[in-house]
């Protein structure tokens, strides 16, 4: 039976717009107040509801757990260490006499190209660090100096050097991720789709119990009610903030208490 109370429909075929920890608590509550003998699709958008909302939840605490700078660190260290091996590898050569071995002379030279100041560019902040390190990446490829680093320190370590420069100029976003860092940047769960798709379950398990109210099941507004409540709160909210401050106190004129 078609009921004719003053019902809007419209109210309902969009979700209540709430950070994730309220969509996710409008969710639950929704599944609780759900009413029993609903027909097979009305339960089957109640079944993804339940998915979505399991997987916003999971993406939500994945990300609240991460923490951005424990994903950087490893590359930074493993950057810094073959920054250090290369100028380790350089420095014995020079301790020999420049005269007798002409070894010398070249690692001094690229000492002093590659580590004017020493190490101390590797304890700077990640952008300003990788700046550093590229303009000596880029040293290395206009002098044509990688095959005498490569003759002087030894393949593993260039290799190492090269390795990680790719590696950290993709971890600070100077060059789009590949490898391990693209399968990372898979890993972790995009929560505006997550977030999207909750709420777009949200609206079909709605829809749901709109249908059912308006062919007379005699708990399906009930259902909605949570998603009443929350629009309520927002409300409510919203004329707070429009509220005009309350006017100043007077002053007191002088010479009364106050």
């Amino acid at each position: 039976m078609l009921r004719t109370d003053d019902f809007d429909p419209s109210a309902y075929m969009t979700a209540p717009r709430l950070d994730v920890p309220s969509l996710i608590a409008l969710g639950r509550q929704l599944l609780a107040a759900a009413p029993a003998d609903l027909p097979s699709s009305a339960e089957s958008c109640k079944k993804s509801l339940r998915e979505e909302l399991r997987a916003l939840e999971e993406g939500y605490k994945a990300t609240q757990s991460e923490d951005p700078a424990q994903r950087k660190r490893p590359i930074d260290q493993r950057s810094d260490n073959a920054w250090a091996c290369v100028k380790a590898r350089l420095e014995p050569y020079t301790w020999l006499d420049e005269g007798e071995f002409p070894e010398a002379a070249r690692a001094s030279a690229l000492r002093r190209k590659l580590f004017p100041t020493g190490l101390s560019f590797t304890q700077l902040e990640y952008g300003a660090q990788w700046a550093e390190a590229s303009w000596r990446m880029q040293l290395i490829a206009e002098e044509k100096l990688e095959p005498e680093l490569r003759r002087l320190c030894g393949e593993l370590f260039v290799d190492e050097l090269l390795r990680w420069h790719k590696e950290y100029s993709a971890m600070v976003g100077v060059v789009p991720a590949r490898g391990a860092s693209r399968t990372e940047a898979v890993a972790r769960p995009n929560l505006a789709d997550l977030r999207r798709q909750a709420a777009q379950a949200i609206v079909s398990w709605q829809a749901q119990l709109v249908a059912q109210h308006l062919a007379g099941h005699p708990s399906a507004r009930l259902g909605l009610r949570p998603t009443d409540e929350y629009r309520e709160k927002l409300t409510a909210a919203t004329a707070r903030a429009a509220e005009p401050p309350p006017p100043p106190a007077s002053p007191s004129e002088p010479g009364l208490p106050a």
